[in-house]
């Protein structure tokens, strides 16, 4: 199964503290690149990515989509304070 050496690499980091093969920054990229495309495939347009702001360009629908509500109790620091 592919993904076995994935799981086991995070829990050997998870005991040893080492760092993992791939960097948080990179994964991170990864992955918001799979959801802008899943964002404006939804909207079924084109978007314009701001990566510094972590926002869309003049989009305020497509930023929407960035995130969903939590459910109470649960907050992340910056929403507990909105």
């Amino acid at each position: 199964w592919p993904s076995f050496r994935h799981i086991h690499e995070f829990l050997h980091c998870l005991r040893t503290r080492e760092q993992p093969t791939t960097s948080v920054e990179s994964a991170h990229r990864s992955t918001t690149a799979c959801h802008l495309v899943n964002i404006a495939m939804r909207l079924g347009r084109p978007l314009q990515w701001n990566a510094s702001m972590e926002r869309f360009v003049d989009a305020a629908d497509a930023d929407a989509l960035l995130s969903r509500a939590y459910r109470a109790p649960y907050l992340l620091e910056s929403s507990a304070s909105a």
